[in-house]
């Protein structure tokens, strides 16, 4: 056999009945939640994973109905959800909040898959939830700090302006209260915009400004517009983010 080629190997004869006992483990060892319920909400199958997310063992899980998990203002939306999967619907990765042992919310992803019989008629509902609770906090914790950054930048009399840097492209994601005044728009009407543009930075000068960005902390001037931009440069967030932070020099040059 030459080198590349793809080429047999001896295998055991095909023995199709461990295939059950396999899954059974698989399903098991799995660290998501499985859970198996019946048409009556009562639970079936109750894997190690559902027991490390919720708490109960499978052994105070087995035939008690899976709604004692939803709280309170997620229990018509889940019902809801549930007569869709047992018409043949299927769910992947949907949203949810279930409650733990402890009385605790855990936000969950939730993917649904509607178990047949032979002649395709759904008899049981397979659940797999995964537990994005750090991915959550995670998440506000990013959210809260750049609520309280974009406060600070609001505060400052200069123009505060982020971009991200994606191969080739420079797009703007924030812009400070200042800048925004200064060229009359709304966040949401610039992000994502090329930062050449948002700044009316002139064609021939575009690679002195692409060259000036790689140069963090000195400062650099270029014309936007009819405004002359005293700026410098700094990297965040592993430098695939940069702060602009510039002032209008203009006047101040005429004198």
């Amino acid at each position: 056999m030459c080198e590349g080629e793809l080429g047999k190997v001896g295998v055991d004869k095909f023995d199709p009945s461990w295939i059950q006992e396999a899954l059974v483990i698989l399903a098991q060892e799995i660290h998501d939640s499985i859970i198996i319920t019946d048409k009556r909400h009562g639970v079936v199958f109750w894997n190690k994973g559902a027991e490390r997310t919720f708490g109960y063992s499978a052994e105070e899980m087995y035939g008690n109905p899976v709604t004692i998990l939803y709280p309170a203002y997620e229990k018509e939306r889940l019902r809801e959800v549930w007569k869709g999967v047992f018409q043949g619907q299927t769910y992947k990765n949907l949203p949810v909040t279930e409650i733990n042992k402890e009385g605790e919310e855990i936000p969950l992803l939730l993917s649904l898959i509607p178990l047949r019989e032979p002649e395709g008629t759904v008899i049981r509902i397979a659940g797999i939830a995964k537990d994005i609770t750090e991915l959550v906090a995670q998440r506000r914790k990013v959210e809260n700090l750049t609520k309280f950054y974009e406060s600070v930048f609001d505060s400052l009399p200069f123009y505060v302006v982020v971009g991200q840097i994606n191969r080739k492209k420079k797009t703007l994601v924030f812009a400070n209260s200042a800048f925004l005044n200064h060229i009359d728009a709304k966040l949401d009407q610039i992000r994502d915009e090329q930062l050449t543009e948002v700044l009316d930075i002139a064609s021939e000068d575009i690679d002195t400004f692409d060259d000036s960005i790689k140069k963090y902390f000195k400062q650099h001037e270029i014309m936007c517009g009819d405004r002359l931009l005293v700026y410098q440069v700094f990297p965040i967030g592993k430098g695939k983010e940069l702060c602009l932070m510039m002032q209008d020099m203009t006047e101040v040059f005429k004198l």
